[in-house]
């Protein structure tokens, strides 16, 4: 397995600080933790009861920085363009029109009192760079050396604990609802159809 070590490195250093900083502006926004948003009179779920958080700092980032440490992407290509503008247009959607209102009901670090906080925003680059990645991963000709069989198996059985864990919260009021299981659906679709795709 050949992998380039400084670019794995350098990917699970923009990662992770990416995370820090959602962590960083959810403490100034006093949602960090459950104790902190007691004690300011919040509401709702904390960042660190957020379990997309915790997927992101073991599963996606680690998971981003082998594929971008392994492969070679054509970034530039017109093909790769076009799935980080539609990566950006899906993760910004769903953070205004999905995410935004159900922070009305049940304010979280990254949405609250109608509005996406700079945690979310920070987020939405994330999720976008990490969707960018793993999408143009799984269509085919953007990459050296030709992705093996066994790696699109791997990967996509890696991808399930995160398409079922993100959508928890770390809380016990927390429970599984319709948009939960609608979304965990969506994911494990998702990553089969990528799967199948790349495997065809």
């Amino acid at each position: 397995m050949n992998i380039d070590w400084g670019r794995f490195i350098d990917v699970m250093i923009i990662g992770e600080w990416l995370v820090f900083l959602q962590a960083l502006f959810s403490f100034w926004d006093g949602f960090f933790s459950a104790t902190q948003m007691s004690r300011k009179g919040h509401h709702g779920y904390s960042f660190l009861q957020h379990g997309g958080m915790w997927c992101d700092v073991i599963i996606i980032t680690p998971l981003v920085a082998y594929l971008v440490g392994k492969y070679q992407f054509a970034y530039l290509s017109p093909l790769s363009i076009t799935i980080a503008i539609v990566a950006l247009v899906v993760w910004t959607a769903l953070a205004v029109f999905v995410f935004t209102p159900a922070g009305k009901i049940m304010p979280e670090a990254h949405t609250h009192d109608g509005y996406v906080t700079e945690a979310g925003w920070i987020l939405v680059v994330y999720a976008t760079l990490a969707s960018w990645v793993i999408v143009m991963w799984y269509v085919s000709g953007l990459e050296t050396p030709p992705i093996s069989e066994n790696d699109v198996a791997i990967v996509s059985f890696v991808l399930i604990p995160w398409a079922i864990l993100s959508v928890i919260k770390i809380s016990p009021i927390w429970k599984l609802n319709y948009c939960s299981t609608t979304q965990t659906a969506v994911k494990i679709i998702g990553i089969a159809v990528l799967a199948w795709w790349r495997l065809w």
